[in-house]
C-alpha cells in the first residue's frame, strides 16, 4: 500500500520487509522489553535512543544508496530511452544501444532485432508447444 502512495518500485516488497518491519521491531524492543534490561533506564529514554537509531540507519541506507544509484547513472543508462519504452521494447538494452550477450547469440532461438517476446524458448510462454 505504501509502495503505490509514494509510487515506489518495490517489486519484492523488500522495503516492507525490511524497512518497516525493520522499524517496527526496533522501537519494539524499548515498548515490550523489561525495564530492567534497558540500558538507557525507562521506556520513553530508550525509545528515544531506538527512534535516533531507526532515524539513522535510514539517513545513512538512503543517503548512500543515492550516491550509489547518481554515480551509476552517469556511468551507465538505468532507464531505456522513451522511444523503446513507448514501443513496448522488453529487449535488455541501454540508452548507448548495448544489448546483452546472450541476446546477440542466433542459436537462442530468435533472430537479431525480434523483441524476446517473440523468441522461440523455453521459458517463453507465449512459444511454447504443450505436450
Amino acid at each position: 500500500m505504501l509502495e503505490k502512495q509514494l509510487r515506489i518500485d518495490d517489486a519484492v516488497g523488500a522495503i516492507g520487509v525490511h524497512g518497516v518491519a525493520g522499524v517496527v521491531g526496533t522501537l519494539g524492543l524499548a515498548l515490550l522489553a523489561p525495564v530492567a534490561n534497558l540500558p538507557a533506564g525507562n521506556r520513553l529514554s530508550q525509545l528515544a535512543v531506538q527512534a535516533g537509531g531507526a532515524a539513522l540507519n535510514f539517513v545513512f541506507a538512503f543517503g548512500l544508496g543515492l550516491v550509489f544509484f547518481l554515480v551509476l547513472k552517469r556511468v551507465i543508462a538505468l532507464r531505456v530511452d522513451r522511444e523503446a519504452r513507448s514501443a513496448g521494447s522488453t529487449r535488455p538494452s541501454t540508452a548507448r544501444g548495448w544489448a546483452s550477450a546472450m541476446w546477440r547469440m542466433p542459436s537462442a532461438g530468435w533472430s537479431k532485432g525480434a523483441p524476446i517476446s517473440a523468441c522461440a524458448c523455453p521459458w517463453n510462454r507465449a512459444t511454447r508447444r504443450s505436450g
